[in-house]
């Protein structure tokens, strides 16, 4: 009978983790603009004005779009395997193809720090100065109405 007990309790838990990684699909899935920005070098994030606010969109086909200081960009956005990550794969810029790559390799390095109904927090992953020191530039979003 215990048995039986832990074996539920494990499926419902297997069940609620599975079912949290298909809401971070439903929860990006939509446009957001920029607020804020905070360097790695930065403690604190700084507000972006209305002008240099980048407003992207994630489609739950895949499709990605980014506007930034009237640059716009195109192309696909994928999760990793646990969807702590998003990578993109860029098609197209101001409307015009970009070329494409042999290098097939997908390499999300995009951190999701925080995904709710109406923020998103993402950081760019890199190895930052001469002494190469693990960090992110964190971006902040406001989902669009």
């Amino acid at each position: 009978m215990k048995y039986k007990f832990v074996l539920v309790l494990l499926a419902g838990v297997m069940l609620s983790m599975q079912s949290h990684k298909d809401d971070r699909k439903a929860l990006l899935c939509h446009s957001w603009k920029q607020v804020a920005y905070k360097s790695v070098k930065d403690t604190l994030p700084k507000a972006v004005s209305e002008q240099m606010a980048k407003i992207c969109s994630f489609n739950t086909d895949g499709n990605y779009e980014e506007e930034m200081y009237n640059l716009k960009s195109s192309g696909k956005w994928f999760f990793n395997s646990d969807k702590t990550k998003i990578g993109y794969v860029l098609t197209a810029f101001n409307g015009k193809p970009l070329p494409t790559f042999p290098d097939t390799t997908r390499r999300p390095n995009t951190i999701i720090l925080k995904l709710t109904q109406d923020t998103l927090i993402y950081g760019h992953e890199a190895y930052y100065g001469p002494d190469k020191i693990y960090g992110h530039n964190d971006y902040y979003f406001v989902k669009v109405k």
